[in-house]
């Protein structure tokens, strides 16, 4: 029985938990709630066992993806290392009604060389795996994927290129059928702007560059490079890069499958001799190098 405190009123443990129920009284009397014993305590969840359960304790994304929960959405931006002013622009000049933005800050993890544990143990990667919706390795379920094209927006520079390839890593050992049901697409932001007193256009490679400054010889161009998305403000970033009617997309394909799963053992595994073979022989058909 609880004990009486100065004030003669009942003083209950605070560690204690009650479930109530009713006493009936006779009819010219109301009836009255009674704490009449400690409620049953539930035993503690079990923690989880299998690797990508531990995905469930992360938190919505619905900030950080900015995203409009429709019956079927289009499209998922992954923006990765931009930072805030990358997803910025992306977030300000997409279509909200079927397109979603996913910032990600720097280079995820090397997946190749992780455990599955490790993996899930950075942000970045456990907010993918929530935002698509879709599960992991062998419980990914494309029925549940929540957007139809998962579209990778990076720098046009080597380590946009770096964060690409990281990406691209991780979604062909642990999301395979992103790839082979053509889910998966790499925007092709322009490289360049050429802009003269009446015009501008936006260039996305150095051919197509010198031949459009061929045809302007005769006119004054100004020409701005473009190395990072940030670069752009959210207008340009809709022309060029995410409306559908004007945008260029890759489409990620595996035409081969154990041959791309050797390039990949090769360039992102742990071994280093056959990658530095790999770039000393295939060295000499680099086209284009930033440095």
């Amino acid at each position: 029985m609880p004990k009486l405190n100065r004030r003669g009123s009942r003083k209950w443990p605070k560690d204690w938990r009650y479930t109530w129920k009713s006493i009936p009284t006779t009819p010219n009397r109301l009836s009255i709630n009674v704490c009449c014993r400690p409620a049953p305590v539930k035993p503690p969840a079990k923690p989880a066992t299998s690797s990508y359960a531990k995905t469930a304790s992360i938190p919505n994304l619905a900030r950080q993806t900015g995203r409009l929960f429709r019956e079927r959405p289009d499209a998922l931006r992954a923006v990765p290392g931009g930072g805030d002013s990358a997803g910025g622009s992306a977030k300000q000049g997409r279509e909200r009604r079927f397109q979603a933005i996913l910032p990600l800050r720097g280079k995820i993890l090397n997946v190749e060389k992780a455990s599955p544990e490790k993996m899930l143990g950075v942000a970045e990667i456990r907010f993918i795996i929530t935002a698509l919706g879709a599960g992991l390795d062998e419980s990914f379920d494309s029925v549940k994927l929540r957007y139809h094209k998962v579209i990778l927006m990076t720098d046009a520079d080597v380590d946009g290129s770096h964060i690409r390839t990281l990406l691209l890593t991780f979604f062909f050992r642990h999301m395979p059928k992103l790839i082979t049901e053509q889910h998966l697409f790499i925007a092709q932001p322009p490289l360049y702007r050429l802009k003269t007193n009446k015009e501008e256009r936006w260039i996305y490679s150095d051919q197509e560059r010198d031949a459009v400054l061929k045809e302007l010889k005769d006119k004054r161009v100004e020409v701005q490079r473009y190395k990072g998305l940030g670069e752009m403000n959210s207008e340009q970033l809709w022309e060029t890069t995410m409306n559908p009617a004007t945008r260029t997309l890759l489409q990620v394909n595996v035409e081969d499958a154990a041959k791309s799963d050797q390039i990949f053992q090769v360039l992102m595994g742990d071994e280093v001799a056959p990658r530095k073979a790999f770039i000393t022989a295939n060295a000499q058909y680099v086209k284009n190098l930033d440095v």
